[in-house]
C-alpha cells in the first residue's frame, strides 16, 4: 500500500510496508503511525477519504473487495456472526444487534457465579466504597482481570458503565470489600 505523506509529517519517504498476516507495522509505517504526534490523524484522514471515495453501495464494496483480493491473500468468511466475544445479528430493518451473552456466561462460569442470585440493579445506590475499607486482597490479578473483563462487557451493556468505572477506581489496591462489590 502506498500513501502520500502529509508535509507536516516531516518524513520524505512514503509508507509502503505492512505485514498483513501479523498486522505489525514495519519501517516507515511504524514511524508514521507511532513516531509522530499528528500521524494518527493523517492516517485516519487518508483512510476516511479513500473509504468515502469508494462509496457504500454493494457494487462499490464488491469492487473494493476484489481489489483487496488482488493485493492480499484474503478469505471471504461470509456474514459476520461472532467476533471477539460479541454476537452480531442483522435485523430486518438493516440494523445490527450486538450481544455478549456467551461472553458473560463464560465470565460467570469462570468466577463461579453462574448460580448466583440475580439482582435487578448493578449496584445499590446507597453503597459507598473507599480505598480504606476492608483488608487488602492477596491476589490482585483476579480483581484486575475481572474488572477489565467487565470493562469489555460495557461495550454492549452501557447500563453497568457507572458501576464498572467505580469499581475500577480501586484497581491499584483493592480490598476484600471491593472484591465483594465487584462480584
Amino acid at each position: 500500500m502506498h500513501f502520500s505523506m502529509v508535509s507536516s509529517l516531516r518524513k520524505s519517504s512514503c509508507i509502503n510496508l505492512l505485514d498483513m498476516f501479523n498486522m505489525i507495522p514495519m519501517g516507515d509505517l511504524w514511524f508514521a503511525l507511532y513516531g509522530l504526534r499528528q500521524a494518527p490523524r493523517a492516517w485516519f484522514d487518508k483512510l476516511k477519504s479513500y473509504l468515502l471515495s469508494i462509496g457504500s453501495s454493494a457494487p462499490d464494496i464488491d469492487v473494493f473487495v476484489k481489489q483487496l483480493h488482488s493485493k492480499f491473500s484474503l478469505k471471504d468468511m461470509g456474514n459476520l456472526h461472532y467476533f471477539v466475544g460479541v454476537e452480531v445479528t442483522r435485523l430486518t430493518d438493516g440494523t445490527l444487534h450486538l450481544c455478549q451473552c456467551k461472553y458473560v456466561l463464560d465470565l460467570l462460569d469462570c468466577c463461579h457465579l453462574a448460580h448466583a442470585k440475580v439482582v435487578h440493579t448493578p449496584m445499590v445506590s446507597s453503597s459507598f466504597l473507599s480505598k480504606t475499607m476492608g483488608t487488602p486482597i492477596d491476589d490482585l490479578g483476579e480483581y484486575r482481570s475481572l474488572a477489565s473483563t467487565l470493562q469489555y462487557v460495557v461495550l454492549t451493556r452501557p447500563d453497568i458503565a457507572y458501576v464498572v468505572n467505580h469499581i475500577c477506581q480501586f484497581m491499584y489496591a483493592p480490598t476484600n470489600v471491593h472484591l465483594v462489590a465487584l462480584k
